[in-house]
């Protein structure tokens, strides 16, 4: 629904005195005075007026073709700096007559003006003249919970598909752009989505100085993600350089990714003929090391999507209303970036389960807070983008997070089996480095000696024996290739507790029976061998 509209409509109902447009672009304040014949109960002869802390108390004048001018009331300099007195002025019209009473670019609030608004929004005098009062803030938690509880609130898009087409044409005309065919203006025009107008106005003139007045797309996708990046709370990841073919091993896994996730996200037209939805998130769990996150950055490849990783240091506030505040602007910047991939690690700790009922500590309350907020979005119809997740202990997270329709897949990452072991090996030595290397290297005798490793140790043995190559190439002054006794000997610097790795492994296995929703998943402890050793001590 237009957010126009969605006003008009609770003005009518009379369901608050006060309705709340959360937005950040200070044109939809001016958009709402040019539709005020629109929003009147009384067919346009209703009082409007506009209050701004230093501004000041103002009547709306109209003029021709919905225009209007201002004349002032009242002011708080004249009242000697009496913020209550200005208040008052405005209290009187309120009740007085059918009037609309726009509140302008409030960036803050304080104990004044927290209870004079949430007198008016109670206040049945009001209601029954049919007043209304509309206050633009760039976040509802600028308020008190027991303030805005009591209105109505309305989010506008940050830009309609009509304002962004408007503008780009507007641009064309006044010859920031040279020359803009219908299918460049149309990708343009979707490539702006979750921009503000001001925002749009300020990457349409840089494009315009930087390429010579041309539009160019992968510019456009830049300055885009360059904007959204400079907030703390988001972390942007372009797609990353390897996909899949640098994961070693986990056949069957990848298979399914690839099937259930990738394709439809790469091909949303063919899922749309068969009516297949998109899918909406994965959560992968698995002991620690191995590679969920870099499976998670492997799909930005395969699908060709950003990543935003949400920053928990950043969004968490000992702060009342802080943390949520964090929260809702960067879910707005995911709504802007979608389609994209929205990235959450050690999910269970953070954001997906509820404080206890005894828990009454400020902690307890911004969590239960914060997870009520992600369970809210992640099942909105509406998201465009694509939730990924890890934890270690899928058992954690809360059963209506784990929900189809919120998460689609739950997906184990088990210590990789022999044969992965030597693909991730020779991946970290040939691939994502280019090492020397001997031609004495038995790959797979070191995966043999390797059981029960984490993909991040073998990544480490790998590390260290070209530190410790690079070294002595330092003190030789020559550079000589790594050889098989060089690994082996770097090996035998580790201490890995391979027996409580498998405990690990088992404890992983046990939590995919129970919450895997799809057993062909299983195959990846198919893959991966306990030990017989292992497997007796089980059994006594």
């Amino acid at each position: 629904m237009d957010w126009i509209k969605e006003l008009q409509l609770y003005r009518k109902v009379l369901a608050s005195a006060v309705i709340i447009v959360e937005t950040d672009d200070i044109r939809r304040s001016r958009a709402l005075m040019e539709k005020r014949p629109i929003l009147s109960n009384l067919n346009g002869k209703e009082n409007w007026y506009t209050l701004e802390n230093w501004e000041g108390f103002k009547e709306i004048m109209p003029v021709v073709d919905n225009g209007f001018t201002e004349r002032e009331l009242a002011n708080v300099r004249d009242a000697g700096g009496d913020m209550q007195y200005l208040l008052n002025q405005v209290s009187e019209k309120l009740e007085e007559g059918s009037a609309v009473v726009v509140v302008k670019n409030l960036l803050e609030s304080n104990l004044t003006l927290n209870n004079i608004f949430l007198s008016w929004a109670t206040n049945q005098r009001i209601m029954k003249a049919g007043s209304t009062v509309i206050i633009f803030l760039e976040d509802r938690t600028i308020l008190p919970q027991a303030v805005w509880s009591h209105c109505k609130i309305v989010t506008p898009p940050k830009s309609t598909r009509d304002e962004r087409k408007l503008d780009l044409e507007e641009a064309k005309k006044g010859g920031a752009f040279q020359k803009m065919n219908e299918d460049t203006m149309q990708s343009a025009i979707t490539a702006l989505a979750g921009l503000n107008r001001d925002q749009i106005d300020a990457i349409i003139a840089e494009i315009a100085i930087r390429n010579n007045h041309k539009m160019d797309l992968g510019l456009l996708a830049k300055l885009k993600v360059d904007l959204i990046a400079r907030d703390p709370i988001v972390e942007v990841v372009q797609p990353s350089k390897y996909g899949f073919e640098a994961i070693g091993g986990y056949k069957a896994l990848k298979e399914r990714l690839m099937h259930e996730i990738v394709l439809p996200l790469r091909n949303p037209d063919y899922a749309k003929e068969y009516d297949i939805k998109q899918p909406r998130g994965l959560l992968l769990f698995g002991p620690p090391g191995t590679g969920k996150t870099l499976i998670q950055k492997a799909l930005t490849k395969e699908t060709n999507m950003t990543m935003l990783t949400m920053q928990p240091d950043k969004l968490m506030s000992k702060w009342v209303g802080e943390s949520e505040k964090g929260m809702r602007r960067f879910f707005r910047y995911a709504d802007a970036m979608a389609p994209c991939i929205v990235f959450a690690d050690e999910l269970d700790t953070r954001y997906a389960k509820r404080s206890g009922q005894s828990d009454t500590s400020g902690g307890g309350q911004v969590q239960q807070q914060v997870f009520s907020m992600l369970l809210e979005k992640l099942g909105d119809e509406n998201r465009e983008w694509f939730f990924a997740a890890n934890t270690n202990l899928v058992e954690n997270i809360d059963p209506a997070m784990r929900r189809t329709g919120r998460i689609d897949s739950v997906v184990p990452v088990p210590y990789p089996d022999k044969d992965a072991r030597v693909e991730i090996l020779k991946i970290h030595a040939t691939v994502k480095r280019k090492l020397p290397l001997a031609d004495d290297i038995k790959w797979e005798e070191i995966a043999k000696k390797t059981e029960m490793w984490a993909g991040s140790d073998l990544e480490q043995l790998i590390v260290r024996t070209a530190k410790t190559k690079m070294n002595d190439a330092i003190q030789k002054k020559k550079v000589a290739p790594i050889t098989m006794d060089d690994i082996i000997e770097t090996y035998n610097t580790f201490n890995i507790s391979t027996t409580e790795n498998r405990k690990s492994q088992k404890q992983t296995e046990d939590q995919a029976k129970r919450f895997t929703n799809d057993k062909r998943l299983m195959d990846v402890f198919e893959e991966a061998e306990i030990s017989s050793d292992f497997k007796r001590s089980q059994m006594i």
